[in-house]
């Protein structure tokens, strides 16, 4: 399955800010695979938007249940 998400961040792990110069923000296309009844692995990159945000390789792991 394809999906686009846009993601977005207040601060960075040390810090939470909403001054914009330090605010993240993505737009990602994925690509999601059904794996077995109830799991899924999907997969994405990350384009930074933003001068904080840099781009990213993002994955995870879900389990329907």
């Amino acid at each position: 399955t394809l999906a686009f998400e846009f993601l977005g961040a207040l601060g960075d792990t040390k810090k939470f800010d909403i001054q914009p110069s330090r605010q993240e923000h993505y737009f990602q296309p994925s690509i999601m695979f059904h794996v077995g009844k109830n799991s899924m692995f999907t997969i994405g990159f990350g384009i930074g938007l933003t001068k904080a945000s840099d781009n990213i390789i993002r994955t995870s792991w879900g389990w329907m249940f």
